[in-house]
C-alpha cells in the first residue's frame, strides 16, 4: 500500500460547556446504540477551529458558545465502539489543563 492509499486523518472538534458544574451533552444514535457525547464534528474547508467549534455547538445544540480556551489536543484512532475520549477530555478540563485559542495559529495560504 502506497502512502497517498492511507487515509487521512479528520479533524474533529469539541466543546466542553460547564455551568454550575454540569456539563453539556448531546445525545446521539450510534452503531453502539444511544450515547453521550460533547457537541463535535469535523473542521470544514477553510474554517478555524474556534469557528468550527461554534458552528458545531450551535447546530447541535441550539447554544451560542465563544471558545476560552483549548484543553487539549488528542491524536486518536476510532475503534469500532464509543471511546472513553469524551471522560479525558473533562477529566482534563477538570484537572485544569488550558492553552490559549490562539496557542494554534491559522496561517492563510
Amino acid at each position: 500500500m502506497h502512502e497517498q492509499d492511507l487515509p487521512r486523518p479528520a479533524v474533529t472538534v469539541a466543546t466542553i460547556v460547564e455551568r454550575d458544574g454540569r456539563f453539556l451533552v448531546v445525545e446521539e444514535q450510534t452503531r453502539s446504540g444511544v450515547r453521550l457525547n460533547q457537541p463535535a464534528g469535523h473542521l470544514e474547508v477553510g474554517e478555524s477551529l474556534p469557528a468550527a467549534a461554534i458552528r458545531e455547538t450551535l447546530e447541535e445544540t441550539g447554544w451560542h458558545v465563544v471558545p476560552t480556551a483549548l484543553v487539549g489536543v488528542y491524536r486518536w484512532q476510532t475503534p469500532d465502539s464509543q471511546s472513553t475520549f469524551v471522560l479525558r477530555c473533562v477529566d482534563d478540563y477538570r484537572a485544569g489543563r488550558r492553552w490559549p485559542v490562539a496557542f494554534v495559529t491559522e496561517v492563510a495560504v
